[in-house]
């Protein structure tokens, strides 16, 4: 049987649910959070979901041994080839990769901000209520 987890994060780190032994865990990386769910999980096949603030990002399927890697070291902890004056293919994906989560956490603020100034006549819920 796959196994099923899920990734959250809260604002205050990343909460996994899902794990075999440990109903919840709580890391404050991502990678950190991994690395415990593919030891924990002994790296059986596992359908992955990432969620940040509430926002859906993606899910994941992880075969046996857990070959695909979803989460990448910090910019500032790549170690760039010799010669390449930071001008490399790493660099470039580094700009990419910042700018997808620059819009995430942009998107993923602007859902909180909404949320929080929900205008009268919409319910806790969120959804329009129609009043005469």
């Amino acid at each position: 049987m796959q196994l099923s987890l899920t990734f959250r994060y809260d604002g205050d780190g990343w909460l996994i649910r899902g794990l075999p032994r440990d109903p919840v865990g709580r890391f404050d990386d991502l990678a950190e959070a991994l690395d415990y769910a593919k030891h924990e999980c002994a790296a059986e096949p596992a359908n992955i979901e990432l969620f940040v603030d509430g926002l859906y990002i993606v899910t994941v399927v992880q075969e046996r041994g857990w070959p695909r890697q979803l989460c990448r070291p910090a910019v500032s902890e790549v170690v760039m080839p010799a010669g390449s004056g930071g001008l490399g293919r790493a660099s470039k994906f580094h700009r990419i990769a910042a700018r997808v989560w620059r819009r995430v956490s942009s998107t993923a603020n602007w859902l909180r901000l909404r949320q929080a100034a929900q205008p009268a006549g919409h319910g806790s819920d969120g959804k329009l209520s129609l009043r005469r």
